[in-house]
């Protein structure tokens, strides 16, 4: 018998647990969520490739999770479910180093802003 993997086993388990073969390949952590929107812009002249990750700082528990392609110009929002009054730290990982900053959410905070160019911003807006 070959060994068991995550996507063997989520497939066999598909049939007892309804639902769990939506999950196969998953990338995002805590994805889908009701919480404040995450928008990533991408504002450099050429398309960047990234991770973008979101940890309470904590005690540092990623909550969140992406790789990313983003052409210039280009932006791309998630809804990661996220809690309030808990500082969270975003980092934005490249071939060029990692970079990023701490937000807490608070009440009427609808966005987290992640800027790409020269440096990564991190912001809290409200809409």
């Amino acid at each position: 018998m070959p060994p068991l993997d995550r996507r063997r086993f989520l497939a066999a388990s598909a049939a007892s647990l309804p639902g769990t073969a939506l999950l196969a390949g998953c990338s995002a952590l805590g994805a889908g969520g009701g919480g404040p929107e995450l928008a990533v812009t991408n504002e450099r002249d050429a398309a960047v490739q990234f991770r973008l990750e979101v940890a309470k700082t904590d005690p540092g528990t990623v909550v969140f999770q992406e790789d990313l392609s983003l052409d210039a110009g280009a932006s791309e929002s998630f809804e990661p479910d996220l809690e309030s009054a808990v500082p969270y730290q975003v980092v934005v990982t490249t071939g060029e180093g990692r970079d990023g900053g701490e937000v807490t959410l608070e009440g009427g905070s609808s966005r987290i802003d992640v800027r790409i160019g020269d440096d990564v911003t991190v912001s809290l807006s409200s809409d």
